[in-house]
């Protein structure tokens, strides 16, 4: 039995030109989540291949090869919410291809959008709701033999269209307990090497690749799906397992990688614990990572920096404390500042906060609060965002219960200040986030800090090496502009809509 697992694009492109200009995150990451997927499968003998639509130039065409090439048995998309539209339509070209062939979905969106995209796509016959390794492995053991159909209802978690069209739900959402359990991510199954980018800049200059160490998410905050999708139950993998694989992982010459936990510090004395193991093995790599500010302790911080911890990812989101409550954040002002000043102290040579504009009942007040912190902060890069309406959220469910979620919000974002009335306006917020950029990178100092941090880093100076020789300083500055303002989100949005 053979099983195509894929990424689907955010959008259809046919150069890179095309794909990078659209991207409006950090380009494309290892597809973690159908790395394990594949290893799983492979170690109960499956035939699989794993496709990353996501990070190439890519075209229905082209799928179709891809396709007729591997003939698979069973296709599996991952899909986020900015891929539905695409998924529907590449499912399409597998059913069109083999209508035997079974076409799963599965991933955050799904989990929550599983009646939507059953009932209005024909081309998927099953969702799985959660974390897929092991419903993957049954659904898989079961096709084999036979047996699918008529065992498929006592699956957990599992979404399907019944023989005479009828959505049929199970109950439960899958997670696996005990992450120990699963095999490392094949990363052998990937067809080129990453980097770290942000369209078309490249934020890694070495070898690079991502690791997660835990999964989920004890809090809730509202605008987040992760505690809906894993139940708000946080689970980690021992610092031994974490360490055997960054072990593997650098002596397949990987020098750069991202930690892609929610919480990388969300447990102190586990986390120094694989900080130091790093020294004690010798695994000498650039690492970012992300945290809370409110778990910004200065002994951890201190152990990141010794173990090569070059940027920590914050997320920031408010200067009112008031929205910040709405968020349920649970984090305050001074919090933040003290989280900024701690990880300098430990020599963290980049700080990046992240920050939202327009919550349902935030105030032009509000946002100017948000816009004096970030002003104030010593941070090297600010990223700021409009709220968007995201499946599993509490902004979304919010938003169902009001009856001013939109009937085709399942398949487009939908920022809130597009539905929510006590919100200010589109216009005005991408205004404020154009000017925020402007002030910020023009305010006294910053322009010197960010050379003398540069200059005294080697980490720095071959990410700016690398971009100058990839783009020249005259592209560069054109990018850099662009990526510092609202322009630069939803470039892609509604370009593939399905009828």
């Amino acid at each position: 039995m053979k099983i195509m697992l894929v990424a689907p694009p955010l959008n259809f492109r046919r150069s890179y030109k095309e794909l990078y200009e659209e991207y409006t995150c950090d380009g494309s990451l290892p597809p973690m989540g159908l790395m394990y997927l594949t290893a799983v499968l492979k170690n109960n003998g499956f035939d699989v291949k794993l496709f990353d639509l996501s990070a190439i130039p890519v075209t229905p065409d082209y799928f179709r090869k891809l396709v007729k090439e591997y003939d698979p048995d069973i296709v599996g998309f991952s899909i986020i919410a900015d891929a539905v539209n695409t998924s529907i339509i590449l499912a399409g070209e597998v059913k069109k291809l083999n209508p035997n062939c079974i076409v799963i979905g599965g991933g955050i969106s799904p989990t929550f959008l599983y009646r939507e995209i059953l009932t209005n796509c024909p081309y998927f016959d099953i969702i799985v709701r959660g974390e897929g390794e092991y419903s993957m492995l049954k659904i898989a053991e079961l096709a084999e033999k036979n047996m699918l159909w008529e065992n498929i209802n006592h699956l957990k978690g599992i979404v399907y269209r019944s023989s005479n069209g009828v959505v049929k739900v199970n109950e439960g959402i899958n997670l696996i307990n005990n992450l120990d359990e699963l095999p490392m991510p094949d990363r052998s199954a990937l067809t080129f090497n990453y980097t770290y980018q942000f369209g078309q800049l490249e934020l890694s200059s070495k070898k690079f690749t991502t690791i997660l160490t835990s999964r989920g998410c004890p809090f809730q905050c509202r605008f987040c799906a992760c505690s809906a999708f894993t139940q708000s139950t946080y689970r980690a993998r021992s610092p031994e397992k974490v360490l055997d694989e960054f072990e593997y992982i650098y002596s397949e010459g990987y020098r750069q990688v991202l930690i892609t936990d929610d919480h990388f510090f969300l447990t102190p004395k586990r986390t120094i614990d694989i900080l130091k193991g790093l020294r004690e093995r010798g695994v000498d790599m650039e690492i970012i990572c992300e945290s809370r500010v409110d778990f910004a302790r200065s002994e951890v911080l201190k152990e990141a920096y010794k173990s090569g911890v070059k940027s920590i990812f914050y997320g920031m989101e408010s200067g009112s404390q008031r929205i910040l409550d709405y968020y349920q954040k649970k984090i305050t002002i001074p919090q933040i500042i003290e989280a900024v000043k701690k990880t300098r102290d430990a020599g963290i040579n980049m700080v990046v906060g992240s920050f939202m504009f327009g919550a349902p009942g935030e105030t032009w007040e509000d946002m100017l609060l948000t816009v004096k912190l970030i002003l104030s902060l010593d941070i090297d890069v600010p990223i700021l965002n409009i709220v968007d309406v995201l499946p599993g959220t509490g902004l979304w469910f919010e938003a169902e219960r009001r009856g001013i979620l939109p009937a085709d919000a399942w398949r487009r974002t939908v920022n809130a200040a597009k539905i929510f009335p006590d919100t200010v306006p589109l216009d005005r917020i991408r205004f404020l986030i154009d000017k925020t950029y402007n002030l910020f990178i023009k305010r006294g100092g910053y322009i010197g800090r960010q050379l003398i941090r540069t200059f005294g880093d080697n980490w720095r100076r071959g990410l700016v090496y690398r971009n100058i020789r990839r783009l020249g300083l005259t592209r560069i500055t054109k990018v850099f502009k662009e990526y510092t303002s609202s322009r630069r989100m939803y470039k892609y949005q509604l370009k593939n809509q399905v009828s």
